[in-house]
C-alpha cells in the first residue's frame, strides 16, 4: 500500500474520522502538532484519539516518525514552526509533499516579507490540496506552477446523512424544549463568530427562538438559549430540529458548521466573509449570503419566515450536497496522491 504521512495540528474529531476513512486505501501515519491538553480554546471531550485505521503520533515522537520512509506526505498548513520544520525535513528526505489549506481569509493585506515567506514555503510543495476555488485562487498569488487538487471539506459521513434522515424532528424539538421558529448557530464564543450580531437581530423578531452551541455557559435569556458544549450527535439533532441555521461570522477561514448545516439539508444564512459561504452558497438559490451586520441578518431571517422559501432552498441543497461526505473527501485525496506520484515517476 502507498505509505502516506499527514502532519496536522490536532486530533480534531472530523480529522480523525477522515483519517480512519483514508486509512482504508493507504498505509497512513499521522503526526499531530498539539495534544488536546495543549489547546485552550477547545473542550477535551471535543477531541478524538480513536485511531482505528492509521497510526497517530505527537511531536515528542517526531524524530521517530521522520525516520520512517513514506511515498508522499501532506502538511496541513505552512504557518506554524512545526509545519515549516516538517516541510524542510521532508524536502531534505526527497519525499513528495502536498500542502493542504482548508480555507482563506477575504481581502487580507500583508507586508512584503510575509508574502515572500509564503511564496518560498509554498514553492517547496509538489502541489496543493484546497477546500475550494477561493482558496486555490488565494494560493495562486504565491505559486502558479503547482498542481491544485480541490476536495469537499466536511465533517459528515454517509452514516451521518442516513441518521439525519431517520431523526424525527418533532420528537427532537420536544427533547430539547424547542419552540417557535427555531434558529440554530454553533461555534466558539469569540467576536469574529458574530453571535452578538445574531442576538441583536433576533431581539426584534418575536416569533423566533435562537439556540447557540459552544462556549461554557448554559442559560436561557428570553428567546436566546445558550447550550454550551454539545457532542457531534447533539449538534446533528439540533440541526435536524431547527428551522434555520445561521453563521454570522465577521471573519471565517472556512466555516465547517456551514457545510454541516447544508449537508443536513437546512436553510442557511451566512456572511460573505465566511469562505464556506462564498464557496458553497449561491445567494437565494440554496441559501442566503449577507454582510456581517444586524440589518441584513434581520432581513434574511424575516425572509426565511416563509416556509415555501425554506423548502425551495432545502430542495436545492439536497441536490448540491449529495457528494459532500467524508468518503468523498477521502476519495479526492486518494486521487490527488495517485496523480502526484505519477508525476514523480514521469519526471524521473
Amino acid at each position: 500500500m502507498t505509505r502516506i504521512l499527514f502532519v496536522t495540528y490536532s486530533p480534531a474529531p472530523y480529522r480523525v474520522t477522515f483519517f480512519n476513512e483514508l486509512g482504508r486505501s493507504c498505509d497512513l501515519t499521522v503526526l499531530c502538532e498539539k495534544k488536546p491538553s495543549q489547546i485552550r480554546n477547545r473542550y477535551p471531550e471535543w477531541f478524538d484519539e480513536s485511531a482505528e485505521r492509521f497510526r497517530m503520533y505527537f511531536m515528542k515522537n517526531a524524530s521517530d516518525v521522520f525516520r520512517q520512509t513514506y511515498d508522499l506526505a501532506v502538511v496541513c498548513g505552512y504557518s506554524t514552526p512545526e509545519e515549516i520544520l516538517s516541510l524542510f525535513i521532508l524536502k531534505q528526505k526527497k519525499i513528495p509533499v502536498l500542502i493542504s489549506a482548508d480555507g482563506c481569509l477575504k481581502d487580507v493585506q500583508e507586508p512584503l516579507w510575509k508574502y515572500l515567506l509564503k511564496k518560498f514555503l509554498l514553492s517547496m510543495a509538489d502541489g496543493c490540496l484546497v477546500s475550494g476555488e477561493e482558496t486555490k485562487h488565494m494560493l495562486m498569488r504565491y505559486v502558479q506552477d503547482k498542481p491544485f487538487y480541490i476536495y469537499p471539506f466536511t465533517t459528515l459521513t454517509e452514516e451521518d446523512l442516513f441518521r439525519l434522515d431517520s431523526f424525527d424532528r418533532q420528537t427532537l424539538r420536544k427533547k430539547y424544549h424547542m419552540q417557535g421558529l427555531c434558529v440554530f448557530a454553533a461555534g466558539q464564543p469569540v467576536a469574529r463568530k458574530g453571535f452578538d450580531l445574531l442576538k441583536e437581530a433576533i431581539t426584534d423578531l418575536p416569533d423566533m427562538h435562537l439556540y447557540i452551541a459552544g462556549g461554557e455557559h448554559i442559560r436561557d435569556d428570553d428567546r436566546i438559549h445558550e447550550r454550551g458544549f454539545l457532542t457531534h450527535r447533539e449538534i446533528m439533532e439540533y440541526l435536524c430540529a431547527c428551522d434555520i441555521f445561521v453563521h454570522p461570522a465577521r471573519q471565517e477561514v472556512w466555516g465547517l458548521c456551514v457545510a454541516e448545516a447544508l449537508g443536513a439539508g437546512k436553510a442557511v444564512i451566512t456572511t460573505d466573509t465566511c469562505t464556506a459561504g462564498r464557496e458553497l452558497i449561491r445567494d437565494h438559490e440554496n441559501g442566503i449570503l449577507v454582510h456581517a451586520e444586524v440589518t441584513e441578518l434581520k432581513q434574511a431571517l424575516t425572509e426565511l419566515r416563509d416556509p415555501e422559501l425554506r423548502q425551495r432552498l432545502e430542495q436545492q441543497i439536497h441536490t448540491d450536497m449529495h457528494s459532500y461526505t467524508i468518503g468523498q473527501m477521502a476519495e479526492a485525496h486518494r486521487k490527488a496522491f495517485e496523480d502526484v506520484l505519477q508525476i514523480q515517476i514521469t519526471e524521473k
